[in-house]
């Protein structure tokens, strides 16, 4: 299922042929549900609407997503929310104002925003952003200038992702199922994902899609490359292999490509690959480029034998 909320490293497609496939039968029923890396949370709407109800925590370091979901499971706080995005129109310059005032906020709060305006802030600047990059993007869609290479203006502008009325229509799509799916117990917490892992019930299923290993510090405002003052920290990567080394409850996780993944989880992954392609790029009606990633679990037997499909996020 989509969420209204795109995310880098979005899972909604490969959610539901996780399904079609049956990955998660091994462990069905589920009677609980955590998100260390809730992001856009697609693989749990997925599993909520075809296997629910259950109770679900999501979790997200960024405060920004938190705060987001938070306001948008909040009955006046999401009316609040919908009503500034139906009356706000975007401009060239929003984007770049947005980026820099959640850059600078962090968690210090010293623009004195309410959390609706917090939540609206991280919601327009996905929107807006090249790939549903948010703040770490380098520039809103179509580009700085918003024209081709001969000068013409872009088919797909800025704020082509900007429609109030659909994203409305999402964001109550969405946080409707989430109500009667959990039957309302649905917790969303910013806690630090190792402390999360170290408290888990033996009956949970976990699903994780940490940062990405080689490219996280380009598309995550935390990623496991830095620490969000400059300095670098010991091997995240490392310390998530050894935090699920025997646990008792039952996880998936996906991870991109990468060879020192591939040591950090010897005999327990497994390859996707899906014709990727960015939003951006299939607008602009440039070819598929296949893209890997890595599927990991400690409950066999985890995965029929994929084929290419195609993918656009």
């Amino acid at each position: 299922m989509k969420s209204f909320f795109g995310y880098p490293g979005g899972k909604s497609r490969l959610a539901t042929r996780f399904v079609k496939q049956g990955v998660f039968n091994p462990v069905l029923p589920i009677t609980e549900y955590i998100e260390p890396f809730a992001g856009g949370f697609s693989m749990g709407l997925t599993l909520l609407k075809e296997y629910g109800p259950f109770p679900v925590r999501i979790n997200d370091i960024d405060k920004d997503v938190f705060v987001l979901w938070d306001v948008v499971l909040n009955p006046k706080e999401r009316n609040e929310l919908c009503q500034k995005v139906m009356s706000f129109k975007p401009t060239l310059r929003d984007f770049a104002k947005v980026k820099s005032r959640i850059l600078a906020d962090k968690d210090k709060c010293r623009f004195h925003r309410t959390r609706v305006e917090r939540a609206f802030d991280k919601l327009l600047v996905h929107k807006l952003s090249y790939s549903n990059m948010g703040e770490k993007a380098a520039t809103h869609v179509g580009g700085k200038s918003q024209r081709a290479d001969d000068g013409t203006p872009k088919q797909w502008g800025f704020d082509v992702r900007w429609n109030p009325a659909e994203i409305c229509k999402a964001i109550v799509r969405v946080t409707d199922m989430v109500k009667v799916q959990t039957a309302g117990n649905f917790q969303v917490t910013f806690d630090n994902v190792f402390d999360l892992l170290s408290d888990i019930s033996p009956k949970t299923l976990v699903y994780l899609d940490p940062p990405y290993y080689v490219a996280g510090d380009k598309c995550y405002k935390h990623s496991f490359a830095n620490n969000g003052d400059g300095k670098r920290p010991t091997n995240k990567h490392e310390d998530l292999a050894k935090a699920l080394k025997g646990v008792k409850w039952r996880w998936l996780m996906t991870y991109d490509n990468a060879e020192a993944v591939k040591k950090l989880y010897p005999g327990q992954c497994a390859e996707v690959t899906l014709n990727y392609q960015m939003s951006s790029a299939y607008r602009a009606g440039q070819s598929l480029k296949p893209n890997t990633e890595l599927v990991i679990s400690n409950f066999p037997p985890l995965l029929k034998p994929f084929t290419n499909e195609n993918v656009h996020v």
